[in-house]
């Protein structure tokens, strides 16, 4: 019995050895490999003039202030905004509902209120998805044949996946232009509580997004 033990403990010790080696190589490049993960959330086309800039729902302190430096540099006449969902805050009136206070940032930052249409819809848009049927039944009613989309960087892959989705075939095009916050990058977003949520999610939400 002490005979035959031997071969199958030296065969653990090895399998034991190979994992302790896997994770200590996992650990000394998980800023690679973790950058790699994030990376490929990313979509980042190359800029030129459009119809209109559409500004994606959600953090209203980045997103308007990337279209609005879009809209200063010329690149479109116009910007739009899908209402989004009403949170209780908004509804009990402690604070602005979340697109007015974006629209207020666009303003802000120098574009003008007759340049920004808020695109309403009962109950409000609640996903990318609906994002993205609102943009496709607007630009198809105006014709337009291009438009920037403008949202933060590691929701650009999926928001551009749901929007080309909603168009169907419509010879529209969709240049996604990534609003950058400096602390949820590809190189540094599991520094962050928020940067850890949000890259989760985004694969959460694209698996989610597949199978439905």
């Amino acid at each position: 019995m002490q005979l035959s033990s031997r071969p199958r403990l030296k065969r653990a010790l090895t399998v034991l050895a190979a994992l302790i080696v896997v994770s200590i190589g996992v650990f000394l490049l998980r800023a690679p490999l973790l950058t790699v993960m994030a990376r490929a959330l990313v979509v980042r086309d190359p800029i030129r003039h459009a119809d209109v800039i559409y500004v994606m729902g959600g953090n209203p302190a980045v997103r308007p202030v990337r279209a609005a430096e879009l809209y200063r540099a010329g690149y479109a006449p116009a910007m739009a905004l899908a209402l989004e969902e009403s949170h209780i805050a908004a509804l009990e009136g402690i604070r602005l509902h979340p697109t007015i206070e974006a629209a207020h940032m666009l303003q802000r930052h120098g574009v003008p209120r007759g340049a920004i249409t808020i695109l309403r819809v009962p109950g409000g848009a609640t996903s990318t998805r609906e994002e993205g049927h609102i943009l496709a039944h607007y630009a198809k009613s105006r014709n337009f044949r291009t438009v920037i989309v403008v949202t933060s960087e590691l929701h650009t892959r999926r928001s551009r996946w749901a929007l080309r989705r909603a168009l169907d075939d419509a010879p529209i095009e969709i240049i996604m232009a990534p609003a950058i916050n400096p602390r949820v990058r590809p190189h540094n977003w599991w520094h962050t509580e928020a940067g850890m949520l949000e890259c989760a999610s985004e694969y959460i939400k694209f698996v989610h997004n597949l199978l439905n």
